[in-house]
């Protein structure tokens, strides 16, 4: 386990015990727009088994608008809680690769989108079938959270 995997899974496990599961909110303490986030490159790689790291709007509006089953976490690069759902994203891209395009949406990025959905905090996880909002999780789940919705929606679609 590396160093800094180590601290994102303690940080997000201090978060969930400290603050009930919610990092941060879409706005900063001061309620100043954090525009200024420092962004990284997603190391994860969907559309078939890889997760996609949103790049623009018009990117997610794309996405939204070919239908289908999305399943969407909107996150800040400083949230600790928002680094525990990458592995989650990763096995739900590989178990749904036919079925469901899994992505990520940096908030602080895409502060209209955040807007849009009217998140409360980060992480966020919606899942959107066919352009319209279906389920909506505020802060980590456990994988098996997301698997329920997800079959369950998968079923419907076939």
């Amino acid at each position: 386990m590396t160093r800094a995997y180590r601290s994102a899974l303690l940080s997000a496990v201090l978060s969930v015990l400290l603050v009930g599961q919610v990092c941060c909110s879409p706005r900063t303490e001061l309620g100043q727009l954090n525009r200024n986030a420092p962004t990284q490159p997603s190391a994860i790689t969907s559309g078939h088994g890889v997760v996609i790291d949103i790049e623009s709007k018009s990117q997610f509006r794309d996405i939204i608008d070919a239908g289908g089953i999305c399943f969407v976490t909107l996150y800040s690069s400083e949230c600790g809680p928002c680094h525990f759902m990458d592995p989650i994203m990763s096995a739900l891209a590989a178990r749904y690769a036919d079925s469901v395009t899994v992505c990520k949406l940096d908030g602080d990025r895409f502060y209209s989108v955040v807007k849009q959905y009217q998140t409360k905090g980060y992480p966020t996880v919606l899942i959107i079938s066919n352009g319209r909002e279906t389920e909506r999780f505020l802060g980590p789940r456990p994988e098996s959270i997301y698997i329920s919705a997800l079959d369950k929606l998968t079923k419907e679609h076939k």
